[in-house]
């Protein structure tokens, strides 16, 4: 855990305070079972950018998937249909 991050310099060095209070910014190298997955702030157990791209993929095609069934919301309940439209348009 990087000590000398904004959002670590007063806490104390323990396990609960890195859970409490550390996010990624404070991470420099997490070994698990004595396997690292993450080295110098880099995930080095995977593939990161094939992950994401994959995400972005199934998200797509969910989106798909679900677009025809957004008329049928939108016939039966209006205003959550213009909501997730909306949600959606932002994504």
């Amino acid at each position: 855990m990087r000590r000398e991050a904004a959002s670590t310099l007063a806490l104390a060095a323990t396990e609960a305070a890195l859970v409490q209070h550390g996010g990624p910014e404070t991470v420099d190298a997490v070994m698990v079972d004595g396997r690292w997955l993450m080295r110098d702030g880099r995930i080095v157990a995977f593939d990161e950018a094939a992950a994401i791209a994959a995400a972005r993929d199934a998200i797509a095609g969910l989106r798909e998937r679900t677009a025809a069934g957004l008329w049928a919301v939108a016939d039966a309940i209006p205003g959550l249909a213009d909501r997730l439209r909306r949600s959606r348009d932002e994504a």
